[in-house]
């Protein structure tokens, strides 16, 4: 069957076979969807073929959670395929102030393919004990086109808070000295509001 050629469609099909439903049924919560934009400014200034000064600009409006805005500095390595990244990240939010220590690994399988991991634990006294993270896989499926899935947690003392859910993204070209590309996701959220976030990422490497 030509379906099953395509695994990683199947799963994501299923997911929200499965998940879907449920939210239908949840029309009794305040907000069952919440719209979010997510905007990166990733920027990487090397200081040796393989090490390089690191740093992020994230803006995370959203419709009804909570609107934050992040900047991370740090140092990183590199080699053919892959990128490491150990930084500090500030987050300024509605909800408080967060300092966290962020640690992002990506993983490009040739081009046709791209895994991404994100750890970061919460160096803040409030928050101390919870680690936020996240993992990406995506695979081209089409011309330029990747289709994927991420998870997006926060791991507590006293309740976890989990997200998983399908991802399509696509290069946008060049903008300026800047490569950008654009990304729509769902995350499925038990007992929460699910995000319908639109990731719009600009990067470059300074040599």
């Amino acid at each position: 069957m030509k379906f099953l050629r395509y695994p990683l469609l199947t799963i994501v099909v299923l997911i929200l076979i499965i998940i879907f439903p449920e939210k239908v049924l949840a029309q009794k919560k305040e907000h069952v969807l919440d719209f979010q934009n997510r905007t990166l400014l990733h920027i990487q200034y090397d200081a040796t073929p393989n090490s390089f000064v690191v740093g992020w600009i994230i803006a995370n409006p959203q419709l009804y959670g909570n609107n934050n805005i992040n900047g991370l500095l740090g140092i990183g390595f590199r080699g053919q395929k892959w990128w490491f990244e150990t930084m500090i990240q500030r987050q300024w939010g509605q909800k408080g102030d967060k300092v966290l220590a962020n640690n992002r690994f990506n993983y490009d399988f040739g081009g046709k393919a791209s895994l991404y991991l994100e750890v970061a634990p919460f160096l803040n006294e409030e928050d101390s004990g919870s680690v936020y993270d996240m993992i990406v896989f995506e695979k081209r499926v089409w011309r330029k086109l990747s289709l994927g899935i991420e998870t997006e947690n926060v791991h507590k003392k006293e309740r976890d808070s989990l997200g998983l859910g399908p991802r399509i993204s696509v290069p946008l070209g060049p903008a300026g000295n800047f490569k950008a590309s654009l990304s729509l996701a769902y995350q499925f959220r038990p007992g929460e509001t699910d995000p319908l976030r639109f990731y719009l990422i600009f990067g470059r490497q300074f040599q």
